[in-house]
């Protein structure tokens, strides 16, 4: 039930993505209709916290949270540009579970986080900002 749930969400998610561009264009305003991964890393992470000048985390998400999102994404940032996926846009749940797939990681860590994560990712990442 919750997957489907999820899968409802990434299509909407998805459809309201699409429309979005469309209707702005390549470029309006001198922002560019695309955003980078890292971009968007770096404004997702930004949104939940950061280390400020002393080394003190701060944020809304436990500091171990943060560490494991900076981590994860971290690596996702790697195997995109491993497959020349640069664009926001260009990344799907495919290549969401194709990266899922090459993590190294035990089974049951797998099926607890990464299932439930992966389309939330997706979510949270075109969303925010």
């Amino acid at each position: 039930m919750a997957n489907r749930e999820l899968a409802k969400l990434v299509r909407e998610a998805d459809a309201k993505h699409e429309a979005e561009i469309s209707n702005r264009g390549s470029v309006s305003r001198g922002i560019p209709a695309t955003r980078t991964i890292n971009d968007a890393v770096e404004q997702f992470l930004r949104s939940c916290g950061a280390i400020d000048g002393n080394g003190s985390y701060r944020g809304d998400r436990e500091h171990g949270t943060w560490r494991k999102y900076r981590c994860t994404l971290g690596l996702l940032g790697k195997f995109c540009a491993a497959e020349q996926i640069l664009d926001l846009d260009d990344v799907t749940l495919n290549v969401l579970e194709d990266f899922r797939d090459t993590r190294k990681i035990a089974l049951i860590t797998s099926k607890l986080s990464c299932k439930r994560s992966t389309p939330s990712l997706l979510i949270a990442l075109r969303t925010n900002g």
